[in-house]
């Protein structure tokens, strides 16, 4: 399929998900439109000091099943976007209502929307299991002007990063995980065994084999 497909700018983003479904066309154009202009002040202030990062093979799951293999991309973690070159020049894929899902190498990454400060964000994540419930990981780094701009396959640059953990369900909402007490409360209504895992295993919010291991215990 031709890269030039993936040039096209569409500012509209449907998102699934029961919790999502209050939400209407007018507003998630807000939403992507505010992540769209963060995206841009973010590249804006690196520019200067973002070395060029490397391209890797990639694979892009469109929505309607349909693959791209021809491609390589990086993830940029400073601004947040997925990136590949036509022509020599840089450009950012922003088609994010048609892809389910972009793999590159060992990692699986999605496009979900989660809460920030009480407004909704949308953010790629690193999909760390597959399930009715799915545990997500968040890369950020320091936006201080000291931050550069890693390669796809830069993993020194995932290793510097700070990583936050999510919970979602389907293609929901992904939720912050920043304590037992907030995980149990995001998983509510679930079984008292559920509970009774967490509490015997101790689960901690920032261990990644933990989470995994919970949530493969829920989804059977």
């Amino acid at each position: 399929m031709p890269l030039v497909l993936l040039s096209i700018f569409l500012l509209s983003l449907q998102v699934k998900g029961q919790n999502l479904k209050e939400l209407n066309s007018e507003t998630l154009q807000k939403i992507q439109q505010s992540n769209q202009n963060r995206l841009s002040h973010s590249e804006n202030k690196h520019a200067g000091n973002s070395p060029d990062g490397q391209f890797i093979p990639a694979v892009i799951i469109k929505t309607d099943g349909t693959k791209i293999s021809d491609i390589a991309l990086r993830y940029n973690i400073v601004s947040n976007t997925m990136q590949f070159k036509r022509n020599g020049t840089v450009l950012n894929i922003y088609e994010t209502n048609k892809i389910n899902r972009i793999i590159m190498g060992d990692r699986v990454f999605v496009y979900a929307p989660y809460n920030e400060s009480k407004r909704i964000r949308l953010s790629y994540f690193q999909l760390l299991n597959e399930g009715k419930y799915q545990i997500l990981k968040m890369y950020t780094v320091a936006t201080d002007g000291t931050a550069e701009m890693p390669g796809a396959n830069d993993y020194s640059s995932y290793e510097k990063a700070t990583t936050y953990y999510y919970l979602r369900y389907g293609d929901g909402m992904a939720n912050l995980i920043d304590s037992q007490k907030k995980l149990i409360k995001i998983l509510q209504p679930v079984p008292q065994e559920v509970i009774d895992y967490i509490m015997k295993n101790n689960i901690k919010a920032t261990n990644e084999r933990e989470l995994i291991d919970l949530v493969e215990f829920i989804n059977k």
